[in-house]
């Protein structure tokens, strides 16, 4: 962008005002929106399933097994993303934020994840 400068001083007055104002309208526009869009980012971080801990291996026996979880908070949630053998799995102590109760009704090799 190039500002005319062979003008009287009112006329640059306005002349560059009609320029300029969209320019820094748009820059101000800009600004706003990339503080709302790193508000939204911000709330979906925030969000519990997004702080997932991935625990890799683990191996269930019959019964109560205490895992430690390492979120280092009390979790919302817990999903067995894979495992190897036919079992019912269940929490079976309320969360806190060091471990995990899970009972098994047989052995069992899963992928857990906390959040």
């Amino acid at each position: 962008m190039q500002l005319p400068i062979n003008l009287t001083q009112s006329l640059q007055t306005t002349r560059w005002k009609s320029i300029l104002d969209p320019v820094i309208e748009t820059t101000y526009q800009n600004e706003l929106n990339i503080e709302g869009l790193q508000n939204e980012v911000d709330a979906l971080q925030a969000l519990p399933l997004n702080q997932m801990t991935v625990l890799n291996g683990v191996v269930l026996a019959v019964g109560n097994n205490v895992i430690n979880h390492g979120l280092g908070r009390v979790p919302t949630g817990w999903i067995i993303m894979d495992i190897n053998a036919a079992a019912v799995i269940y929490r079976n102590a309320a969360f806190n934020a060091t471990t995990l109760t899970l009972n098994s009704s047989a052995i069992a090799t899963i992928r857990l994840g906390v959040f």
